[in-house]
């Protein structure tokens, strides 16, 4: 990623951000979707256009390593965060996958805050998860939103998240994790264990 990243700037220095844009056809390649991800970091575009070229972007990308790429190369989700959370609640409700994987990521990158945790876990608890890496998102998500806010994020895991399983999943990454410690180490283990028996209950499986 380093020498995509560098030829990607090398790339929209030159004006050869157009060409470098259009559309894939039929013939995929990893390589060149990261080095289309990789070319928003250097993008110097009012919010509105460099959001209308992800749209058109997302169709584009088939992993999560693209998805999550492209969402630590939206900085001027940093510089214009009140503009671009309104983009990211647009993200959740999109039908396509890696879209909503991307809403996820952007939540924990640029909007793990104060002043928007409570929107956040709400449009995670509202979101489809059924796809497999929103899921993993979503759970990667709320596993750092745990780490800043405990007591809130495990109180909405517990009576407000659809899916225990994804519950449980965030709360391995907190123990996997080490910003994670002492009490909040704690309170994760233990609303896993709470989330194992809730979800046994639910669809009658061993875990």
């Amino acid at each position: 990623m380093p020498q995509i990243r560098k030829l990607a700037g090398q790339i929209v220095k030159n004006g050869g951000l157009e060409g470098l844009m259009e559309g894939l056809g039929s013939v995929e390649c990893n390589e060149m979707v990261l080095l289309k991800a990789a070319a928003f970091s250097n993008l110097s575009l009012p919010s509105k256009e460099i959001f209308d070229m992800v749209l058109r972007f997302i169709p584009e990308i088939d992993g999560w390593g693209a998805c999550d790429a492209l969402a630590s190369s939206l900085k001027d989700a940093a510089v214009h965060p009140d503009e671009w959370w309104n983009y990211v609640k647009a993200l959740f409700v999109n039908p396509m996958p890696y879209a909503r994987r991307l809403a996820m990521v952007l939540c924990l990158t640029y909007f793990n805050d104060d002043r928007h945790v409570d929107e956040a876990l709400s449009l995670i608890g509202r979101g489809d998860l059924s796809h497999f890496y929103v899921a993993m998102g979503a759970a990667w998500a709320l596993s750092m939103y745990f780490v800043k806010f405990p007591q809130k994020t495990a109180s909405f895991v517990q009576n407000d998240l659809s899916s225990p399983r994804v519950g449980i999943m965030a709360m391995t990454k907190v123990l996997e994790s080490r910003q994670a410690r002492g009490s909040v180490r704690d309170l994760a283990r233990d609303l896993r264990a709470r989330l194992k028996v809730k979800l046994k209950k639910s669809e009658g499986m061993d875990l």
